[in-house]
C-alpha cells in the first residue's frame, strides 16, 4: 500500500489553484465568499489536514480573509504589472548633459567678419509622449560656449571688433517618430537667447560691452534609449537679432551629444 501511495503522481495547491480560478472566476460576487471557502477545504484535504472551516459562510474566519486577500491582490497586481512593461519608449520626463562643437558666425552688410568654433556644454530636461509612434516633446536647455571670433577694419580703417559667446537659454518642441525599436528620429524649432560679450578697439580706445540676443532654432537628430538610458545626437541652427544697433547679425551652427536618463 505504503509503494502504491509513493507511485501516484503527486498533488500540489498549486493543481487546485489552477483547477479552482476559472471556477471562482466564473462565479457572481455574491457567491465569492463561498467558493473561496471551498477552495481552502481543498488544499487543507490535499495536504492530509482536517479542513479549518466548514462550508458554510456564517463560519468564515481569517483563513478564508487572507485566502480572499490573496486573490483580490493578485487580481490587481496583474494588470498593474503589465501597464509598466508595456510602456512605450521614448515617453517620460527625463534629465541630460550634452556636449558639442559650437561654431558661431558674425555678419555685417552681409559680409562675413569670421568665424570660430570651440567646446560647448551644458544641460537638458524635458518631456515626452509617444503615441503609436509618433513622439512629441517639449524641452529646456542651458548651455555656454568657448566659441569667439574677431574682424579688423569693420568700420573704420585699423579698428577690431571681437565677440565671445556666452550663455545661451533655448526652450522648444520636438517632434519625431519611432523609426525601430527604441530608435527616433526628430526634428526640433524654439526660442533661443544667447549672451555675448562683445569687444571693440579703434586704436584710440577699447570698449567692453554685452548684450543679450533673441532668436530662434532648428535642429534635427537621433535618439536611442535602454533600460531607461538615452543618447542622441543632433545638429542645431541658431540664428540671432543684430548686436545692439550696430548691424552685427551672429548665428551658430552646433553639433551636440547627449547622454541622459528618462524617469
Amino acid at each position: 500500500m505504503k509503494n502504491q501511495i509513493l507511485k501516484e503522481k503527486p498533488v500540489f495547491p498549486g493543481n487546485v489553484a489552477t483547477a479552482m480560478m476559472p471556477k471562482c472566476n466564473s462565479h457572481p460576487a455574491q457567491q465569492l465568499t463561498q467558493c473561496v471557502i471551498l477552495f481552502t477545504e481543498e488544499i487543507s484535504l490535499l495536504m492530509g489536514r482536517p479542513a479549518p472551516i466548514t462550508t458554510t459562510v456564517g463560519e468564515f474566519n481569517m483563513k478564508q480573509l487572507f485566502a480572499l486577500a490573496a486573490i483580490a491582490a493578485a487580481t490587481i497586481a496583474t494588470p498593474a504589472f503589465a501597464q509598466d512593461e508595456v510602456r512605450p519608449a521614448f515617453t517620460g520626463p527625463y534629465v541630460a548633459g550634452l556636449i558639442g562643437y559650437d561654431k558661431a558666425r558674425a555678419t555685417f552688410a552681409n559680409e562675413g567678419l569670421g568665424s570660430d568654433g570651440d567646446l560647448m556644454y551644458g544641460g537638458v530636461i524635458g518631456y515626452d509622449i509617444n503615441v503609436g509612434g509618433a513622439v512629441f516633446g517639449l524641452e529646456g536647455e542651458y548651455s555656454d560656449s568657448e566659441a569667439k571670433l574677431g574682424a579688423s577694419d569693420v568700420f573704420v580703417p585699423g579698428d577690431f571688433y571681437g565677440l565671445r559667446a556666452g550663455r545661451d537659454l533655448y526652450a522648444g518642441i520636438r517632434i519625431g517618430g519611432e523609426v525601430a525599436p527604441n530608435v527616433m528620429l526628430y526634428g526640433k524649432g524654439g526660442y533661443t537667447n544667447a549672451k555675448v560679450k562683445a569687444v571693440y578697439d579703434d586704436g584710440d580706445e577699447t570698449i567692453l560691452d554685452s548684450d543679450k540676443l533673441d532668436g530662434y532654432r532648428l535642429g534635427a537628430g537621433v535618439e536611442t534609449t535602454m533600460s531607461g538610458f538615452t543618447t542622441r545626437v543632433e545638429y542645431r541652427y541658431s540664428s540671432y537679432g543684430q548686436y545692439r544697433d550696430t548691424g552685427i547679425k551672429v548665428e551658430r551652427h552646433q553639433v551636440a551629444l547627449l547622454v541622459g536618463y528618462r524617469f
